[in-house]
């Protein structure tokens, strides 16, 4: 050290002011090497913090990325809203409508949806047999830059009959727009593809209407016309009859009369019946039973009375004439290709979220309402389960930073209570205190360059760390320019924290007087 004293002491006095302090960088450096311990653990607390606050940013910033992303790309971006009639395949339009107005300009398209029932079967140019899946769209300019998004190849609008085929399935089944390019139901319909879009939904809905999971399937967009012209000609051929069921329980029924002979008793209420029958059957009087159909009819029918009758060969039922005419208008609806549910669209999931909270509020005042979406499956693969151990992490890097901060101050302590006899000895050869901090401050700061070099080292290791924790994080790039520069400013903000704190720490000492440093063990 006496080598190291010797040249400070020959350059005090020298104007230039890397020949002034030159001696004192080889000062600090035996300084360093002397608590070389509270060094390594300052530039391993202020790298670790940097490194893994820059990846906690970049991980929630790609998390909001990506869910934008495949919010607009998926089909995550809709709500699907019913509210039930004496039909599960009909909707009471009059209610939908108020519902749809209560959400207003916050969506970005709504039409009906004609959905069929039934899994719909083609057969294409080259005799392949494909169940269809179908995306219903409307010409409305939502869907128009939607499919622009997606670099669609041919019509983004859809006529009746008309379809855009998903590319993927395009090139699975050797599809084009001009060769084997129809779609042949078993009705007659011919659906002739005009279209292909490069669409891969993140969310696998290809067994959502499917019956039998085993087809081969292809995915369609097609306009609501062409599924509402589908729909008819499946329903139309329904004829009206339906009988009652008495449920032994949730599986297993059995019939009690069906709808061969019917006729009215202006005596029953609404949804009662009364039961004529040659034989006695074990009915009670009171009990609810419901109703078979091929219109899918969900209503519950009270027996008001049974009565026995052995002259008549048949079992009758009479109903109230308005019950009956119920049940003729659900039937007249179902074959005319009536509407079962409405699509709302979204350009953003803010708004989505506000209409989804809004029909969840109302629906809990009304069960009739029934709501679908695909978004909470979204933010369950996505944004949930990666923002929730985002959260984790957030709240372990704050709690690094934390102990990082308090541990800077303990290490500034220690390191300055140390150098006592060096920094009286430093004045008693002519430095004053502002030049003998200079000396002593020298040391962080190469600390802190030490700390963005081994920052920028394990900053992609950390990241791969986070690859374990987090499902789905694939979705996630890696982006070194994003990444490199939150890593700078994190550095940059707990490097100036952290030399505020070792130079208040500091000041005290270099300011004491030399007698009282002397005397310090």
């Amino acid at each position: 050290m006496s080598i190291y004293l010797n040249d400070i002491k020959n350059n005090l006095g020298k104007n230039n002011f890397w020949n002034k302090y030159k001696p004192l960088l080889k000062f600090s450096w035996a300084g360093i090497k002397r608590k070389i311990i509270s060094f390594i653990l300052m530039i391993f607390l202020i790298s670790s913090t940097s490194a893994l606050l820059s990846n906690t940013y970049s991980l929630h910033n790609n998390s909001q990325f990506v869910s934008t992303k495949y919010f607009k790309e998926t089909n995550s971006d809709f709500i699907e809203l019913k509210y039930q009639t004496y039909s599960t395949n009909l909707i009471d339009i009059k209610k939908i409508d108020e519902l749809n107005n209560r959400i207003g300009n916050l969506s970005s398209t709504s039409y009906y949806s004609y959905y069929p029932e039934w899994r719909i079967i083609a057969l294409t140019n080259s005799d392949k047999i494909l169940e269809l899946n179908f995306d219903e769209i409307d010409n409305s300019s939502f869907w128009t830059n939607k499919l622009a998004s997606m670099n669609i190849i041919g019509k983004a609008s859809l006529d009746v009959n008309e379809v855009i085929v998903w590319k993927k399935d395009a090139e699975k089944y050797n599809l084009d727009l001009y060769t084997n390019n129809e779609l042949k139901i078993d009705n007659g319909i011919i659906l002739k593809i005009v279209g292909i879009v490069d669409y891969d939904d993140m969310i696998d809905l290809s067994n959502y209407y499917s019956y039998i999971k085993n087809n081969e399937k292809i995915n369609i967009f097609v306009s609501t016309e062409t599924t509402k012209k589908i729909s008819l000609e499946i329903n139309k051929n329904s004829k009206f009859s339906f009988s009652i069921l008495k449920h032994i329980d949730d599986e297993n029924a059995i019939q009690i009369a069906n709808s061969s002979m019917i006729d009215y008793d202006e005596n029953l209420n609404d949804n009662e019946f009364t039961l004529i029958s040659p034989v006695k059957k074990q009915l009670n009087i009171g009990e609810k039973y419901k109703i078979n159909s091929d219109f899918h009819i969900d209503m519950d029918l009270v027996l008001n009375n049974f009565l026995i009758d052995k002259n008549s060969e048949n079992t009758k039922i009479k109903f109230s004439k308005k019950t009956f005419e119920n049940l003729k208008k659900i039937y007249s609806e179902y074959i005319s290709g009536y509407p079962n549910s409405l699509l709302i669209y979204f350009n953003n999931a803010e708004n989505l979220k506000k209409s989804l909270n809004l029909l969840n509020d109302l629906a809990k005042e009304d069960p009739k309402i029934v709501i679908h979406t695909n978004f909470a499956s979204l933010g369950k693969m996505i944004v949930e389960n990666s923002k929730d151990t985002t959260k984790i992490i957030f709240i372990f890097a704050i709690s690094i930073f934390m102990i990082s901060i308090i541990a800077v101050a303990i290490f500034s302590h220690l390191i300055v209570s140390s150098k006592s006899k060096e920094i009286a000895l430093l004045k008693l050869l002519g430095l004053n205190s502002r030049q003998s901090l200079i000396y002593h401050l020298f040391s962080f700061i190469f600390v802190a360059l030490v700390s963005i070099v081994f920052s920028l080292l394990i900053m992609y290791p950390i990241y791969l760390i986070f690859t374990l924790l987090i499902n789905n994080l694939a979705l996630l790039k890696f982006n070194w320019l994003l990444n490199v520069t939150t890593l700078f400013i994190f550095w940059l903000a707990i490097s100036f924290v952290s030399f505020l704190i070792y130079f208040f720490v500091s000041l005290r000492k270099f300011y004491a007087k030399t007698n009282r440093l002397l005397k310090e063990k």
